[in-house]
């Protein structure tokens, strides 16, 4: 088995609680982190101190609402047992008495990426593409990728090596064994996408944003209408109108990321921890209470049980309660 399908298999198989439903993105956004320091800014090694400076902000905007605060260390720890990441001198950090390195001695070391995989990455950059997009599919919404691209400084990545924006959802252990890897991954892991789920759905909601009643043409073809699900895809929602809103970018962007979610009557709920500019306030915070738009007949409605893992944070954890 080559290395680059190695690394490949392994992060599309990175040990991530996924109990109940419940996104822990925090080993996907650590690995993103170095690997944007590898391939980017020719650096190997991260200090921990430079991942809690900036890893916790990644988590308050991409992982699931926790009380308190997010804990860096612990991505940064336990990351080590996937075998894509390392602490030299792991060993003789000094530990509390659960066994788990103190402050202090994380503090005082740095992680990074084992030589192999390194090596591999920095040689062919276009391999870095491919793991830059198996972590975005397996762990995060279409809609939220672009955004944690451009956050992370790697926009640029997939354009400059002849990537697709999206490759197709990977079956790792499948990979070509190959050391040249190629771009199209085997799909069976993750289940292919409905290619006709955004055609029902927006002819469910009669081509107009389920919420705002938005819709525009241009020469008479709909734009700026997207199709979301309400449970996400890639944490294991259905490909169907009952998981399904026609919303425009905004609104989806916004709904991906938590800053509103439905009650069980089916009306707007607008996170508390929403705030930006006037504008942005005034049109979101405007929509509090009112329900969505109803399906045309022969449509079901919007599945209550999708509409609770976006908004429950023990199911999903996408609404910032």
């Amino acid at each position: 088995m080559s290395v680059a399908t190695d690394l490949l298999q392994r992060l599309a198989k990175l040990n991530v609680d996924r109990s109940h439903g419940q996104r822990k993105p925090h080993k996907p956004l650590l690995f993103l982190l170095a690997l944007q320091r590898l391939v980017v800014r020719g650096e190997r090694e991260v200090a921990f101190v430079n991942v809690e400076r900036t890893l916790r902000p990644l988590l308050d905007l991409y992982a699931p609402p926790v009380k308190g605060s997010h804990q860096p260390a612990l991505p940064y720890w336990h990351l080590q047992t996937d075998g894509v990441w390392e602490l030299p001198h792991s060993a003789a950090m000094e530990r509390t008495a659960k066994g788990f390195p103190t402050i202090d001695a994380l503090r005082a070391s740095a992680g990074r990426i084992p030589e192999r995989y390194a090596e591999a990455l920095r040689a062919d950059p276009a391999l870095a593409a491919r793991a830059v997009q198996v972590l975005l599919d397996e762990h995060f919404a279409p809609s939220l990728q672009a955004d944690l691209r451009a956050t992370l400084g790697l926009e640029d990545l997939a354009e400059a090596y002849g990537m697709p924006s999206t490759l197709p959802r990977s079956m790792a252990d499948q990979v070509a064994e190959s050391p040249a890897v190629t771009t199209e991954f085997v799909a069976s892991r993750r289940r292919k996408r409905d290619a006709s789920f955004r055609a029902q759905v927006l002819a469910a909601y009669d081509q107009r944003c389920a919420v705002s009643g938005f819709q525009a043409l241009l020469g008479g073809t709909l734009f700026c209408l997207e199709a979301a699900h309400v449970h996400w895809h890639s944490h294991g929602g259905p490909s169907t109108v009952a998981n399904g809103l026609a919303l425009t970018p905004t609104l989806h962007k916004l709904f991906d990321h938590g800053a509103w979610s439905l009650d069980d009557n089916r009306r707007v709920i607008v996170s508390r921890h929403f705030s930006g500019s006037d504008v942005a306030l005034g049109e979101l915070r405007a929509l509090e209470g009112r329900p969505l738009r109803a399906p045309a007949p022969g449509y079901a409605p919007l599945d209550l049980e999708c509409i609770r893992w976006h908004r429950e944070p023990e199911l999903g954890g996408v609404f910032r309660t």
